[in-house]
């Protein structure tokens, strides 16, 4: 299964009162056994990564491609999606153009929510 958006697995766990596993990973062999936990959970999975777990990997687009790399090596048939945990605004976009799905914004941005709601 390629990777997916958590949108419709987040929002069944909603509507039937479970959770989904968010896992930070930092290398291949802590993907690998998220991924693989997962598979034989059958189980979807966020699979998570901060800014600087990002770095070490060597940037976004490495981890997004690992990720998915490992998705369909592994014959994966689990939903996976990919999760920036804590990221600024500027990973998140960066994020979003590389089709990272999921982003969670560091609390700088809600403070800037809510300046903003206090300057209307």
């Amino acid at each position: 299964m390629a990777i997916v958006s958590a949108e419709k697995f987040v929002q069944a766990a909603r509507d039937n009162g479970y959770a989904v596993g968010g896992f930070n990973t930092n290398n291949l062999e802590w993907t690998q056994a998220i991924l693989r936990a997962a598979e034989a959970k059958k189980a979807p999975v966020l699979i998570q990564t901060s800014m600087g777990a990002a770095k070490y990997m060597g940037g976004y687009k490495v981890a997004r491609n690992l990720i998915a790399n490992l998705v369909e090596s592994m014959g994966i048939t689990v939903p996976v999606a990919i999760h920036l945990d804590h990221g600024h605004y500027e990973d998140a976009l960066e994020c979003i153009k590389l089709v990272i799905l999921q982003s969670c914004l560091t609390v700088h941005t809600f403070q800037l929510k809510k300046t903003l709601k206090n300057c209307s």
